[in-house]
């Protein structure tokens, strides 16, 4: 949560959209490269490798970080949708840990309240999650880069029953744990698409590259905001966002051949406080934000949008998102209780 008040926050979102023709947005969306093909043609569901996205001038990307349903915010969902109807993205981004799946941690169990949500709760939880981004602000397509929490189902099996593991659905040929289509019953023809790694192992690898940036979920932490990032780009000398550390910063820095690098922490989305998380503690430091990619001059350009507090006009504090549109102007999301 920022420091930073402001005096006043806008209840609702702003009355205009972002502005673009629908020719200009048929242009841009034409325009889009995965792996050297057209949107229309790039008909894949699921892929095993690191996805090379181009895009001309003037292309927004909205990026969602972790979600963890059923233990989404809603409110903090509904603020970003908000935005997503005014900033109309060409494309968006789920940058993984859309599914939380404690029930399957290695990890020792420590929740709030109990478990107030079986395993098809929150299965169902994240498909409304997921089809509810593919439809905010109408992007082409939603590109999902799985996280640590997504595959864990996967992975318990692979440890405690691999027997099990391996067994295939007779009508589609994949695992009985293939996330995309067993799990969360995705079709080919969905505008969505997940970018796994090698053998869909979660938030190691997979992602995707716009231009000079990559998007990846993340496997590394650091307790300092923005460090996470850091150890990303000082391992692969690529600029890189991430989400898995639920903290919300950015830094660059000039290497001595004069090049700069930079990587982003995008936040999360989900209610720590909700009965049945893990991850309500006394001195937390995650953020509440989202981000934004857009492409200008060939170059992605990125931006971190994290909460802040301002007061609406009956004087209460709240937390909203706030944003700059091309003309300087601050638009305002409120973040709905």
């Amino acid at each position: 949560m920022g420091t930073y008040v402001a005096r006043f926050v806008r209840v609702g979102p702003p009355p205009t959209r972002f502005g673009e023709s629908p020719e200009q947005r048929r242009q841009t969306i034409s325009a889009i490269r995965i792996n050297g093909l057209p949107l229309n043609e790039a008909s894949w569901l699921q892929v095993d490798t690191v996805t090379r996205l181009t895009a001309p001038d003037g292309f927004r990307m909205l990026v969602y970080p972790d979600s963890h349903s059923p233990y989404e915010h809603q409110g903090v969902l509904r603020a970003i949708f908000d935005f997503a109807e005014w900033y109309c993205p060409h494309l968006s981004v789920d940058n993984g840990d859309f599914l939380d799946l404690g029930e399957f941690s290695r990890f020792a169990r420590n929740v709030k309240d109990g478990m107030p949500f079986s395993t098809a709760g929150s299965i169902e939880a994240a498909k409304h999650q997921l089809r509810a981004k593919m439809k905010a602000g109408n992007p082409a397509l939603l590109i999902v880069d799985p996280g640590n929490h997504d595959d864990r189902e996967r992975r318990y099996l692979s440890e405690f029953a691999p027997q099990l593991g391996g067994i295939v659905n007779g009508a589609n040929h994949n695992r009985l744990t293939d996330l995309a289509t067993n799990i969360l019953n995705f079709r080919p023809d969905d505008p969505i698409m997940f970018c796994w790694g090698v053998g869909q192992v979660g938030g190691k690898e997979g992602g995707l590259i716009l231009q000079d940036y990559r998007l990846r979920h993340g496997n590394m932490v650091d307790p300092k905001p923005a460090y996470s990032a850091y150890k990303h780009v000082l391992k692969s000398l690529d600029n890189i966002g991430i989400g898995h550390v639920h903290r919300s910063g950015d830094f660059a820095f000039e290497t001595s051949e004069g090049l700069v690098k930079h990587g982003e922490e995008f936040g999360c989305n989900l209610d720590w406080d909700a009965p049945g998380t893990n991850y309500g503690t006394s001195d937390h430091d995650w953020t509440h934000a989202f981000g934004v990619v857009e492409v200008n001059n060939g170059i992605a350009h990125v931006q971190v949008i994290p909460a802040i507090l301002g007061e609406d006009e009956e004087g209460r504090t709240r937390e909203y998102f706030a944003f700059l549109d091309a003309d300087f102007n601050l638009v305002e999301f409120p973040i709905y209780e």
